[in-house]
């Protein structure tokens, strides 16, 4: 059983291809680790890498100092 499976149960959450979709993550604690500009581009590079693999699609996005949204 994995940590996460423990202390939240397991995810029944399944993406769907050809959907858009509201993505947010938070940085552990709320740290404000991205108010750092050379984390937010390593993040807006690994994205581009996956565009341009058409792996997503990006709509819009953007990126706080403890969190980011995309779209």
């Amino acid at each position: 059983m994995f940590l996460n499976e423990m202390k939240y149960g397991i995810r029944n959450s399944r993406l769907v291809l050809n959907e858009v979709y509201f993505w947010t993550d938070t940085v552990k604690h709320w740290s404000k680790l991205l108010e750092n500009d050379s984390f937010k581009n390593t993040i807006i590079d690994c994205w581009r890498n996956l565009v341009g693999r058409n792996k997503i699609r990006i709509y819009g996005f953007v990126i706080m100092p403890n969190h980011l949204h995309m779209v």
